[in-house]
């Protein structure tokens, strides 16, 4: 089984290139797809968006045992929205081929938006399952995935290749091995790049993206805490009613 999987970056705030890390549940996500390697056989290929400077980061994913790490770059001043970064990435994905699934994280913690999955689906004409808790078989062409909702998990049987969305925070850790560590940073692995600018060029020639209209939201109000004294829970209870009333927050 031919795993993808879809890495987002993080900026720490505050630092330069140095701040980049890998993506919690991406890395999780990564984690998964390794093991649905072990399980089933085939390759890991770990895909990353950026600026030049991040094709570094993306080194840290063969200390884990991947089999091919490839960098779309892109120029580092370009603002790219979630919409066309999912068909930059659908289009670098179709130029790579040979994949069976595309493994996403369940959302970045940045944006914390989790629509990249769906959009990559979309683009690609997938099918596509969020909220994956277990890929549990393998049968042809096809996969046993559980679902998990609010109320109830579902055994689902998912045609490939398939777009899947993990919602599996419970996984067991993959240690980098010192051979690995070595060979990724002394340039033995070497990350494959793509032009995302001309992946750009490519999308806007059969799907024109045009800008309709720029919203600017609006200054946030500044937040103040307050801690509300009391000997027990009751008298804490009527010390807080009695200031929303004060305050005219409550009738």
């Amino acid at each position: 089984m031919n795993c993808f999987v879809y890495l987002k970056q993080i900026q720490r705030e505050g630092l330069e290139q140095e701040g980049r890390f890998l993506e919690y549940s991406d890395k999780n996500a990564l984690m998964e797809a390794l093991n649905l390697r072990d399980k089933f056989g085939g390759t890991v290929t770990a895909i990353a968006m950026g600026a030049e400077q991040g094709e570094k980061v993306l080194k840290e994913v063969y200390t884990y045992g991947v089999d091919r790490a490839v960098f779309v770059a892109y120029e580092e001043e370009k603002t790219v929205s979630i919409t066309k970064a999912a068909m930059m990435l659908a289009q670098a994905i179709k130029k790579l081929d040979g994949y069976d699934i595309i493994v996403c994280g369940r959302q970045a913690i940045d944006g914390d938006g989790a629509h990249m999955a769906g959009l990559v689906s979309y683009y690609l004409e997938l099918p596509f399952i969020s909220e994956v808790k277990e890929v549990r078989d393998r049968k042809g062409e096809a996969v046993e995935v559980i679902k998990e909702t609010e109320e109830e998990s579902l055994v689902l049987h998912v045609q490939l290749p398939a777009v899947l969305l993990l919602n599996k925070e419970k996984i067991v850790p993959r240690y980098p091995k010192m051979q690995d560590i070595i060979k990724a940073y002394n340039g033995t692995y070497v990350v494959e790049k793509l032009d995302g600018n001309q992946l750009s060029e490519e999308i806007e020639s059969f799907c024109p993206i045009e800008e309709v209209e720029h919203i600017v939201p609006k200054e946030e109000r500044t937040k103040t805490m307050l801690w509300i004294q009391g000997k027990d829970e009751e008298e804490k209870g009527k010390n807080l009613l009695n200031y929303l009333r004060e305050n005219k927050l409550l009738e």
